[in-house]
């Protein structure tokens, strides 16, 4: 099993960056009235910002974080919630620019959220090719929510042994 969130794992680099977690909180409530917190944080929240839809708290606090810590990708995803698509393209280029060999389920992650979905499939392939551990994480997970309903998802969750 890998590292608690946010502290190293295998190869010295953190297994779930603590900022991409709170990404995850965030654009999960985003859009919903029902938001709430998950039943299972991945990591330890500061503040329950991100959780409840407040996302340029969520985006101030994810900044604050170091860039192995997430800080790209939590922040693409919160301007992509925003609605600030050069923001959030520039922020998913720096995440990929800084993670395209260590966290690539992260990048998938992001082109899910954003549905493109050949993008995050073709970043799926390549955590897979990679043996990125968090993988063992993607089941359920709600920002790969965009592409359940996608022919290719469930077979890939089947090469990787995820039960269906």
């Amino acid at each position: 099993m890998g590292a608690p969130a946010g502290e190293a794992g295998e190869g010295g680099r953190a297994s779930r960056p603590r900022a991409a977690n709170h990404a995850g909180l965030a654009v999960n409530g985003f859009a919903r009235s029902d938001a709430r917190v998950p039943q299972r944080p991945a990591a330890p929240i500061d503040g329950c910002a991100a959780a409840w839809g407040r996302l340029s708290e969520a985006l101030m606090e994810v900044q604050r974080e170091t860039p192995k810590d997430g800080r790209y990708e939590a922040s693409s995803a919160i301007f992509f919630a925003m609605r600030q698509a050069k923001e959030s393209d520039d922020a998913l280029n720096q995440a990929m620019a800084e993670h395209a060999a260590d966290w690539p389920s992260g990048i998938a992650k992001l082109y899910a959220f954003r549905k493109e979905h050949d993008k995050a499939l073709q970043w799926l392939d390549r955590a897979f090719e990679y043996r990125d551990e968090d993988l063992y994480f993607i089941k359920g997970d709600p920002l790969l929510k965009n592409i359940d309903a996608d022919p290719r998802y469930m077979p890939f969750l089947r090469m990787i042994n995820l039960p269906d």
